[in-house]
């Protein structure tokens, strides 16, 4: 059953609104990939639709189970088309239209529209009017990345919820108990997660010792080089790859620091970060950790991959000692 898991801070306040009769008809729901934003918004919607009144609990009516589903005729998604990576005008209207139409099952109609900042002008236009002049029986959902890349007049119309990362020791958890995780593979992809537990889920497939072997084995000696197999890769494909990165450094500058292989995420490995803890400073991994956050941030900004890879490449080829 469609459940969010975790974020009982995030969800205790909003218990409280669906029970009282000032529900909001717009909301903005901000968060990085994985953080949650999706599930919230389903969540949500199907607790306003759920025939028992229950909120992110299990529950065996209909439109619990449409919702979950994807197929209940009331709730609809729109998205940036992966083509022009945007969300269109055109798309606005159909949803402006829709609304006009009076709710057939359930009591209300639920726009979701995930990656809301890659609106283009006319679309955020036209959607601002619909906000200004809200129906009683519709609600919106923009979910977002980052709530700077939205226009501030339609942030302003919006109730704002904040995804809030989790500990790292609940990530793992979470993995073991709730997804049934080897534990060492849940470690990792928990402290490689930053707290969201979507972005774990990304490595259930991940082949952990071939990750590591790249990055010690290629990446590491050739940088340049090493960042060319990136290139063609899909973004999230890449920030995942960050992540693992960030999480290599830090056992480098760790154990450059300690030589203490307990200190480390991956403490199984302290051969190899002996090894590199000799070609990089402190500094220079702490600088090159900066930089892979502003490489993600600039991939979420839909800046090509192998432009957001170039400085970052770069950096590591000019920091070794």
């Amino acid at each position: 059953m469609l459940k969010l898991i975790g974020q009982e801070t995030v969800l205790e306040p909003l218990r409280e609104l669906l029970k009282s009769s000032r529900l909001p008809t717009s909301f903005v729901i901000a968060g990085p990939s994985g953080s949650g934003k999706k599930t919230l918004a389903q969540v949500l919607a199907r607790a306003v639709l759920c025939e028992n009144g229950r909120v992110n609990e299990d529950c065996s009516c209909n439109p619990c189970h449409k919702v979950a589903t994807g197929i209940h005729p009331e709730v609809r998604w729109i998205a940036a088309d992966e083509e022009q990576n945007s969300i269109k005008i055109e798309e606005i209207h159909q949803l402006i239209n829709w609304s006009s139409f009076k709710v057939m099952e359930g009591s209300h109609k639920i726009f979701i529209l995930n990656r809301a900042e890659k609106m283009t002008e006319e679309a955020a236009n036209a959607l601002l009017k619909t906000l200004e002049e809200p129906s009683a029986d519709t609600l919106i959902f923009l979910l977002i990345e980052n709530p700077a890349n939205l226009r501030q007049t339609l942030l302003s119309r919006c109730f704002k919820i904040k995804m809030r990362p989790l500990a790292v020791k609940t990530v793992l958890e979470i993995l073991v108990n709730d997804f049934h995780w080897e534990p060492e593979e849940a470690m990792l992809a928990a402290k490689c997660s930053q707290g969201w537990l979507g972005q774990a889920l990304k490595f259930r497939d991940e082949n952990f010792s071939e990750m590591r072997k790249v990055f010690l084995e290629e990446i590491f000696p050739q940088p340049m080089a090493g960042f060319e197999r990136w290139a063609g890769k899909k973004r999230h494909e890449v920030g995942k790859s960050l992540r693992f990165l960030a999480m290599l450094l830090r056992d480098i500058a760790v154990y450059r620091e300690t030589q203490n292989p307990e200190f480390l995420y991956q403490n199984r490995f302290e051969e190899a970060f002996e090894k590199w803890s000799a070609h990089f400073s402190t500094q220079a991994i702490l600088e090159l950790l900066n930089l892979i956050d502003e490489t993600q941030n600039a991939l979420q900004d839909n800046v090509n991959p192998k432009i957001a890879l170039a400085r970052l490449s770069s950096a590591m080829s000019q920091c070794h000692e």
